[in-house]
């Protein structure tokens, strides 16, 4: 039920460059489908972080590619 109401919210962003999930209580897993399946099919890569700093370390790299389609998990 959550991965489908996750689903539901991800779908519309589909081709933005950028898409933020945050997850405060830590719910999705590592390797779920809503998260590494959906980006896979949709040409997104996946940064999981913790925090401001952890997602800065992470998408730094990657904020100069043009063609970049980044999707980050993020738990507080």
């Amino acid at each position: 039920m959550l991965e489908s109401w996750i689903l539901s919210k991800l779908e519309p962003l589909n081709g933005c460059p950028l898409i933020i999930l945050r997850d405060p209580q830590r719910m999705i897993l590592r390797g779920a489908h809503v998260v590494d399946g959906w980006a896979e099919q949709n040409g997104y890569a996946v940064l999981f972080c913790t925090g401001n700093l952890g997602m800065d370390d992470l998408y730094e790299p990657l904020r100069e590619a043009p063609d970049a389609r980044v999707r980050v998990a993020v738990g507080y």
